[in-house]
């Protein structure tokens, strides 16, 4: 069942907070409406460093790994 991480999304450490605890995807809107369409590319960049730090191949590798 997807689940879709959703409110108070403007870093990658938000995204990433929802990610880990099991979001397959995220929802961005009132991150859109403060800062811009450009908010979508800093936390996709964010996203990948994140990524590369915690040791993961992909995101869906890190869907839930807070849960586990």
């Amino acid at each position: 069942m997807p689940i879709i991480g959703v409110g108070g999304v403007f870093t990658a450490d938000d995204a990433w907070a929802k990610i880990c605890a099991g979001a397959s995807l995220i929802q961005l809107y009132t991150g859109f409406i403060y800062e811009g369409p450009a908010v979508a590319k800093r936390i996709n960049a964010g996203l990948s460093e994140i990524l590369k730090r915690e040791g993961f191949a992909s995101l869906d590798a890190a869907i839930g790994c807070a849960v586990r």
